[in-house]
């Protein structure tokens, strides 16, 4: 919240895009956003990795700290690309060293990022879908399977 902030307050004479591509570039280089997603994945997901029973409210905490990864994760990869975006159009005559920079810049905000998306979707709680009855079976109960050797005991 605090980028978005700071991206609208951005005294460039711009679009909101570009601000917001600027508040980026300017912050993702000090908070490794994905590296914390990715902790923060690992930290949840280890009790029910490790096979401890865990209750009701405990399943929907973690079913909220992976939301809140995955939105995360989101910002952090949309707003490396833009910031890569406001960089390329402020700058049209890049050096190597500057592309450079650039590609180490996208490596390390986007990887940790887009690996703790999948580990987050990876271990996300599933919700049971309703079991249908058979369709040879009446009214819902429970029928003997058809075939060889079904109405002998």
């Amino acid at each position: 919240m605090g980028v978005i902030a700071q991206g609208l307050a951005v005294s460039e004479d711009t679009g909101v895009a570009y601000k917001m591509g600027i508040a980026f570039l300017r912050n993702l280089d000090y908070t490794p956003a994905g590296i914390m997603a990715l902790l923060a994945v690992a930290l949840v997901a280890a009790p029910t990795l490790a096979g401890a029973p865990i209750t009701a409210r405990q399943q929907r905490h973690s079913t909220i700290a992976f939301g809140l990864v995955l939105a995360v994760c989101l910002v952090v990869v949309f707003g490396t690309v833009l910031g890569v975006i406001t960089r390329l159009h402020f700058d049209t005559d890049l050096d190597a060293a500057t592309r450079r920079v650039l590609a180490t810049f996208v490596v390390r905000s986007m990887g940790p990022a887009i690996i703790a998306f999948g580990a987050a979707m990876a271990v996300l709680p599933r919700f049971p879908r309703a079991v249908t009855p058979p369709p040879y079976a009446e009214d819902g109960g429970a029928a003997p399977e058809p075939g060889p050797g079904a109405g002998t005991p």
